[in-house]
């Protein structure tokens, strides 16, 4: 019995779940963990290049339909099969490349620095306002788009991770995620389709030992999926933004040190600059979600002081309908003074009350 077979369920789901909030990352994620639990030495049952980027289309064809299943209407017939024709292409050369240098590490290390310093060259020119519906009206979009989907798919059929050039497309262009991820979904289908073929026909990737982990994968990419449809109303433009600026950097850093001996230390410092980052940019939406309850609790009871301080008002308003102000109530008493001190002075006494301080006694009365 082994172990691994029921691990993969973990990067599957965590993959899955930022693929359906974002359309990308589940290569990255997938990776990631994998490489964490190959230093754990949790992999006992492959360790395989190919065996991995087998589950990753197993997940990806899973999370992509699952989208599709979804958004079917939203899809632009032109726009999809735009995306996949270039997708495809460009699939087949990288996978063709690889075939023929035999995975290069300084091809893979050099694909990682360009993808760097395309993320830098974005966040110095990063477009303001409004984002723009995906929409292929003009010949120089056209052409962006196109070199964006072609890269994506060589780099996928390179090194197993397609997202990186179509993300800084997407990125440089200020696209509105929810009319991209529709036609998205059918590029990913078309472009997945194809390395599955190839991971069958030519690196005959599929083992029948295998048959429980590919289960297990589709199971986490299920549960991802699900978890994923749950977050995604929350998901705003803004953190769609910064979740692929973040998958970029994570991109960068991983293919960069692709099997040096520190890569997987620089994989973990990665994640934690991105952590601290992150905490960073949005500390006061932290704040609120921690101090949340202290707060509901006390704006709570104001509430209810405000609500039984109401409920006394109008209590007396029905006991007394005609309530008598306070100063009234001190003008009432004084003239009462006056009349007594008047009344008791004694008969006969030749002592005359001041007439002005009477008229004022008599006027407050």
């Amino acid at each position: 019995m082994t172990i691994q077979q029921y691990l993969v369920v973990i990067p599957a789901c965590i993959g899955a779940f930022f693929f359906t909030i974002c359309g990308f990352g589940s290569a990255i994620l997938f990776v990631f963990i994998w490489f964490v639990f190959e230093q754990a030495n949790l992999l006992d049952l492959t360790t395989e290049m190919k065996d991995f980027v087998f589950m990753i289309c197993i997940m990806n064809l899973l999370a992509a339909g699952s989208i599709l299943v979804q958004k079917w209407r939203e899809v632009t017939p032109k726009i999809a099969a735009f995306l996949s024709f270039f997708g495809v292409v460009g699939c087949i050369c990288g996978i063709e490349t690889l075939r023929a240098v035999g995975g290069s590490v300084w091809l893979k290390r050099s694909l990682g620095l360009l993808i760097g310093i395309a993320l830098i060259v974005n966040l110095c020119v990063s477009t303001s306002g409004e984002p723009q519906d995906f929409l292929m009206k003009k010949v120089n979009l056209c052409v962006i788009i196109a070199c964006g989907c072609t890269c994506s798919g060589f780099l996928g059929g390179l090194a197993g991770i397609f997202g990186p050039p179509l993300m800084l497309t997407l990125l440089s262009m200020n696209i509105n995620k929810n009319s991209y991820l529709p036609n998205h979904a059918v590029f990913m289908l078309s472009f997945n389709f194809i390395q599955l073929l190839y991971n069958l026909f030519i690196w005959e990737s599929a083992d029948s030992d295998y048959v429980v982990a590919y289960l297990f994968v589709l199971l986490g990419a299920f549960i991802g999926v699900v978890g994923g449809n749950l977050v995604l109303p929350y998901v705003t433009q803004d953190i769609f933004v910064l979740l692929l600026r973040s998958i970029l950097f994570i991109a960068a850093i991983t293919i960069g040190t692709h099997k040096f001996s520190f890569s997987f230390a620089c994989m973990i410092t990665s994640f934690i600059i991105l952590f601290f980052a992150v905490c960073y940019i949005y500390w006061d939406v932290i704040i609120i979600v921690l101090v949340w309850p202290t707060v509901k609790e006390k704006w709570m009871n104001e509430i209810s002081s405000l609500v039984e301080q109401q409920d006394q008002n109008s209590l007396r308003k029905i006991t007394d309908p005609h309530p008598v102000r306070v100063e009234d109530e001190e003008q009432l008493h004084d003239s009462k003074e006056m009349e007594m001190a008047n009344v008791n002075l004694p008969i006969g006494s030749s002592e005359e009350p001041d007439v002005n301080h009477r008229d004022e006694c008599l006027f407050n009365v």
